[in-house]
């Protein structure tokens, strides 16, 4: 070609992969040019996506792939093929993963799915903890997945980040599942004083020690006031506890999730919470679970101003059996109901003196909103 055509101005495209092209990218140094090629902006995502005909699917794929040409374009492909359904990661994406990791040599493979565990974003000393290794050695690995394309920095250049969400899924995926089981609860242990964190660790192999975690959580929230983000944590925590099939740590933590609602004015979904609490404790014999969901049951009555549903409740510990009241343990503090209170329909003069106790963790009750 150089031959035929000597003296004529030509220009000569050829792509090469970043990851694997130094070689011919360090021939080429001295007469050539490097265009270095981005990810795909927004726009061109929604167009292919337009183009298979999934065209509402191009956040989720753009979210997931972040831009990358082959892994948006194979996404889009398998939902336009599988009904429209991004979940499943396609048969080429999961070998072209696994065959960029395996290229950037074992040691970092291993770095690299163990980080899966971690998080889409990692600190390099955790994961050098979780591995047992020296931090300068898994810094010197990292690197080498940088120049593989597999890890980017962060956004704040503190720790790194997997360079799409898909990478990492296939990674995890892909790895043994005892193998990500005893990771998750080492991490676990590793970020105990980090309770929110540990209980999404924890949940990969204990759903119990996830939802206690989560309720860790959620009381750090709502002692912060944080009565949103505590209701956020104790979904999670009445989800982990059903999944876990433990009547006692299921109604405990409706309890928690009753009482961030309350401070959140939420009162039928306060009341939903700790009517089954009180379904469960009562069904199991869970007697200091029961006596908590009534007087918290009192306390939202009282604080919603429904007088009926608290002058009910009232009599209800009374009626119980010689036996199970007091419940056995040491004394808890019981309530103080007012006289009387004001109400839009008039003076409401009380329902008297309750004789729970408050819940097995004894707190203050909860807060009425401003």
């Amino acid at each position: 070609m150089a031959r035929r055509l000597a003296g004529d101005r030509v220009l000569m495209v050829a792509t090469v992969r970043a990851e694997e092209g130094a070689e011919a990218l360090a021939a080429l140094a001295d007469v050539g040019r490097v265009l270095e090629l981005g990810p795909l902006p927004a726009a061109a995502v929604a167009e292919l996506a337009r183009r298979f005909g999934v065209a509402d699917l191009a956040g989720p794929v753009l979210e997931r792939a972040r831009g990358h040409t082959l892994f948006t374009v194979e996404s889009l492909r398998a939902a336009a093929e599988g009904g429209r359904v991004p979940a499943a990661v396609p048969a080429s994406l999961r070998d072209a993963v696994q065959t960029r990791a395996r290229r950037a040599g074992p040691e970092v493979e291993a770095l690299l799915r163990a980080a899966t565990v971690v998080g889409a974003a990692f600190d390099l000393e955790v994961v050098a903890g979780l591995l047992e290794l020296p931090v300068d050695v898994c810094a010197r690995r990292a690197g080498q997945a940088m120049a593989a394309r597999l890890l980017v920095e962060d956004e704040a250049g503190a720790g790194y980040r997997f360079t799409n969400d898909l990478v990492r899924e296939v990674l995890y995926r892909t790895s043994p599942r005892p193998t990500r089981v005893i990771r998750h609860r080492r991490l676990a242990a590793m970020l105990a004083d980090r309770p929110e964190a540990a209980a999404g660790h924890a949940a990969a192999g204990d759903w119990a020690t996830a939802a206690g975690a989560w309720m860790a959580a959620a009381a750090e929230a709502a002692r912060a006031y944080a009565n949103r983000d505590a209701e956020r944590l104790l979904d999670q925590a009445v989800a982990a506890a059903t999944e876990a099939g433990d009547p006692a740590l299921e109604a405990a933590a409706r309890l928690d999730r009753g009482q961030a609602l309350v401070a959140l004015g939420d009162y039928p979904a306060a009341f939903a919470d700790q009517e089954q609490a009180l379904r469960l404790a009562t069904a199991h014999g869970l007697d200091r679970l029961e006596a908590a969901a009534l007087e918290q049951l009192g306390w939202t009555a009282y604080y919603s101003r429904d007088h009926q549903a608290a002058s009910e409740l009232t009599p209800r510990p009374a009626s119980w059996p010689s036996g199970r009241w007091p419940p056995p343990g040491p004394p808890r503090r019981r309530c103080c109901w007012p006289p009387a209170c004001a109400t839009p329909k008039g003076t409401w003069p009380g329902p008297g003196r309750p004789s729970t106790p408050c819940s097995a963790s004894p707190t203050r009750p909860p807060r009425r909103p401003a």
